[in-house]
């Protein structure tokens, strides 16, 4: 009679496994997203700085939808997600920053083109449409975009980071610890 039941249980046990890890991992990586109005097929929680990207890569027309969320380093600092379309890391990256104005959040697009050189500008490297940003209760940011992504591309390098302070509209100085530093990753589409 043992012999019998064991069998049974291990693929008892083997079924309920296979049907519980999808799910398990689905609410891991969803996230309540703030006054939501699109609905998006992946989500990650990127390695670093607790953020998440939301996302889903339309194929016929080349186009990345993105929910990009994260706390900033402070109430008054910023968030930032970008696409380094020449490089891995945050030179040459172009970048959606969402950032306070006042009492209010803004989504910004800036070309950070050196270490030393982050300039807003209208026009990216990619065309951009759908820019929001949003915060909420909890502290944490949204940036909201879609972006035109070359035709044939499989992978993207992306960059997030987080900061204190926002001076003259334009965010300041990430901190340089190994979580901000290591804030980037490829992008499978």
């Amino acid at each position: 009679m043992a012999s019998k039941t064991f069998p049974t249980l291990i693929l008892f046990l083997s079924l309920w496994v296979s049907l519980m890890s999808p799910a398990c991992s689905l609410t891991y990586l969803s996230e309540t997203l703030p006054n939501i109005q699109k609905t998006f097929a992946n989500s990650i929680n990127l390695p670093t700085l607790n953020a998440i990207l939301h996302y889903t890569y339309n194929a016929s027309n080349s186009s990345l939808s993105v929910a990009f969320e994260a706390a900033p380093a402070s109430p008054e600092g910023w968030i930032a997600w970008a696409i380094n379309p020449t490089g891995t890391g945050m030179a040459g990256a172009q970048a959606l920053i969402a950032l306070k104005s006042d009492s209010s959040l803004l989504a910004k697009k800036f070309n950070i083109s050196s270490y030393s050189s982050i300039v807003e500008t209208n026009k990216l490297a990619f065309d951009v449409w759908d820019l929001a940003a949003e915060s909420d209760a909890s502290g944490k940011n949204v940036i909201y975009a879609s972006v035109k992504v070359q035709t044939g591309v499989k992978k993207l390098n992306i960059v997030w980071q987080v900061g204190a302070t926002v001076i003259n509209g334009g965010p300041t100085k990430h901190a340089y610890a190994e979580e901000n530093l290591n804030s980037k990753r490829e992008l499978q589409l």
